[in-house]
C-alpha cells in the first residue's frame, strides 16, 4: 500500500496475531521510519487508561491505551491531533495526551515528568487546571467549541399533574418522610449512634445521611420525569404528524439498576419479565431482605408506570407463579 489515508479501530490498534505480529507494528512499518504526517485519534478519552491507576483498588494499564502511546512515540515527527468531548474524567486519565507538550525532559516543558504534572494539578485542583486549559489555548494546542444557539427558538411543554399522579406523589413523599424519621433510631441500633444520639462513627453517619439524600433527589427525579412522559409522548406525536423531526435525550438508561437486578437473583432463578421503575429506590432504602428470605419467598412486584393513556400497572417477575393483581404503592 502506498500514499493514502488509513482509518483503525482502537481495537485494531491493539491487537495481535498468533504468531506474534501485531497490528501496531504492521501501521508502524507502512509509515516509515521518518513519517510526518497526521495521527488524528477522534474518541481519544478511549486511551483514557493508557497510564493505570492507582486510585481505590487500583487498576492496569489499558492494552488500547498503551498501544496509543507506542504509535505516538514510534512517531516522533508526526502531527498528533487528539479530538474528544470529554478528554479525561480525572487529570490521571490525561496520560495518552503525551504530545500536548506538558511534560518532558528539557527546559521547554513546564514538567519533568507525567507523576509532577498530576501532582501539581491534584494539589492546584480545578484552578491548575483551567491554568492549563488557557495556557494551552494561547499557544494554539487547545480548542474548544461549542454548537451555535443562533435561529433557536424555546417552548416550554407544560404537563397538568393528574389528581392521580398528585396522590401518588404525595404518597411517596411520605415514605421518605417515614424513612427520614427512622433514620437516627437505624443509625443508633446498628451502633453508629450511642444512646445519646452522639455519633460513634462520624464518616459512617455522614455517608449513610448522603446516601439517603442522594437516593431522594434520583427517586424524585425519576418519578416526574415519569409522571410527565405522556405529555411528552403526545408532544412528540404531534411533531412528527406536522412532519417534523424529533431528537430525544436520554438521561438515564437504567443499567446499574438492572444490573443489580440481575445480581439479586439466584442462579437457577428465570428472568420473566422485567420493569426498572423509582419505586426500587424506596425498597432499597427502608427494606433489604436477607439472603434467605429471597430464597425462601417466591414473589412478584408491582408498580404504577406512565403510559400514553396515563398510570398503568407493571410488574416485575423474579420466579414463581404470576400474582393475578397489583396493589398501588
Amino acid at each position: 500500500m502506498g500514499d493514502g489515508i488509513l482509518f483503525v479501530t482502537y481495537a485494531t490498534l491493539r491487537s495481535a496475531g498468533k504468531c506474534g505480529t501485531t497490528r501496531l507494528s504492521q501501521i508502524l512499518d507502512w509509515m516509515g521510519e521518518d513519517f510526518d504526517g497526521v495521527l488524528a485519534f477522534d474518541e481519544a478519552h478511549a486511551m483514557q487508561n493508557a497510564a493505570g491507576s492507582e486510585q481505590g483498588r487500583g487498576a492496569k494499564p489499558s492494552q488500547q491505551g498503551l498501544a496509543g502511546l507506542r504509535l505516538q512515540l514510534a512517531a516522533p515527527r508526526a502531527r498528533v491531533f487528539y479530538i474528544s468531548a470529554t478528554g479525561a474524567t480525572s487529570v490521571h486519565n490525561l496520560a495518552y495526551a503525551a504530545r500536548l507538550g506538558l511534560w518532558g525532559q528539557g527546559p521547554e516543558y513546564p514538567f519533568p515528568s507525567r507523576e509532577s504534572f498530576v501532582s501539581a494539578m491534584e494539589a492546584g485542583g480545578v484552578a491548575a487546571m483551567e491554568v492549563v486549559a488557557r495556557d494551552l489555548k494561547t499557544l494554539g494546542l487547545y480548542t474548544a467549541r461549542a454548537l451555535s444557539f443562533d435561529g433557536v427558538e424555546y417552548d416550554v411543554l407544560e404537563h397538568a399533574l393528574t389528581p392521580a399522579q398528585i396522590e401518588i406523589y404525595d404518597a411517596y413523599a411520605g415514605a421518605f418522610r417515614t424513612i427520614h424519621h427512622n433514620l437516627e433510631a437505624a443509625l443508633t441500633a446498628t451502633g453508629v449512634n450511642d444512646a445519646s444520639g452522639e455519633t460513634n462513627a462520624s464518616a459512617v453517619r455522614a455517608s449513610a445521611k448522603s446516601r439517603f439524600e442522594s437516593t431522594k433527589q434520583r427517586f424524585f427525579n425519576h418519578l416526574l420525569m415519569g409522571m410527565k412522559a405522556p405529555t411528552i409522548i403526545g408532544a412528540i406525536e404531534d411533531d412528527l404528524a406536522a412532519g417534523n423531526a424529533c431528537v430525544i435525550q436520554v438521561v438515564s438508561t437504567g443499567e446499574s439498576l438492572l444490573k443489580r437486578r440481575l445480581e439479586a437473583m439466584e442462579p437457577e432463578d428465570e428472568l420473566v419479565e422485567g420493569a426498572l421503575t423509582p419505586r426500587d429506590y424506596v425498597l432499597a432504602t427502608s427494606n433489604r431482605p436477607s439472603r434467605s428470605m429471597r430464597k425462601s419467598s417466591w414473589k412478584s412486584t408491582a408498580t404504577w408506570w406512565p403510559s400514553r393513556s396515563g398510570m398503568r400497572p407493571v410488574r416485575w417477575w423474579s420466579r414463581g407463579r404470576r400474582s393475578p393483581c397489583a396493589m398501588r404503592p
